[in-house]
């Protein structure tokens, strides 16, 4: 938020908007772009969280899906269609998150590159 220009603030101030105008009507859907990575790269970091889980959930019934793929090992064998399927399993809502915010992130790289 630091980058947006000085001069959209000062232009909406001319025209008579307050503080909360300027940042709901300016500075937010200038940021839109950079919020939506922010919150494709959170999600990611969270759906992919091993070590808090482990650290906090008692009972596995509430295992999330990356410590739960690892209850797939034996002592003595992996049975791999079944990690596969799980991760594949994982991977899902992922691609639904960064899909759904894809235009964003798009459109602030275009826009990037635009001058005015």
């Amino acid at each position: 938020m630091i980058g947006v220009s000085d001069e959209y603030i000062e232009a909406a101030r001319i025209d008579g908007a307050g503080h909360l105008r300027i940042f709901w009507s300016i500075i937010i859907p200038l940021c839109k772009p950079v919020l939506a990575t922010v919150a494709i790269i959170k999600f990611i970091w969270i759906w992919n969280d091993y070590q808090n889980p482990l650290i906090f959930l008692l009972n596995k019934d509430l295992y999330t899906i990356p410590l739960g793929m690892t209850l797939f090992r034996d002592d003595y064998s992996n049975n791999y269609a079944i990690m596969m399927t799980a991760a594949v399993s994982a991977i899902i809502p992922l691609v639904i998150v960064f899909i759904a915010l894809q235009k964003q992130v798009i459109n602030g790289i275009s826009l990037g590159g635009v001058k005015g």
